[in-house]
């Protein structure tokens, strides 16, 4: 009966994570931008978040490592190490955008391409 429990409790855990830490989407003309974190618990070394650009017109030639931050909720703003996908170009692009992991794990943090953010909850 533990153990039933035990499981019970990790999947209902895991489901508020997925849950609270949930893909977002903000459309500013022209752009659409699509940001989902990789690991909703934020333990590892590297955070990391799916990246998802799409648009009907223009090119996508961000370097998207040049225009996003991540900023902490005392204020503290991070710059990415990495960007793994698709290259500059075209009307969509998809890609992992990877930064250092943030210690101490804040309270909340917001991720920022260009005017779009994305905010997540983390405690």
């Amino acid at each position: 009966m533990k153990y039933i429990v035990l499981v019970l409790i990790l999947i209902v855990g895991g489901l508020l994570l997925s849950s609270r830490f949930k893909t977002q989407e903000k459309k500013v003309a022209p752009l659409t931008v699509e940001v989902s974190p990789q690991d909703p618990s934020f333990s590892s070394q590297l955070w990391k978040f799916g990246v998802s650009l799409d648009t009907h017109s223009g090119d996508l030639n961000q370097d998207l490592v040049k225009i996003a931050t991540l900023r902490d909720d005392k204020g503290k703003v991070y710059r990415p190490i990495s960007w793994e996908g698709d290259p500059p170009g075209g009307h969509h692009r998809k890609g992992t955008l990877s930064f250092q992991s943030v210690n101490p794990k804040p309270a909340q943090i917001i991720l920022q391409i260009e005017e779009r953010k994305f905010i997540w909850d983390i405690k």
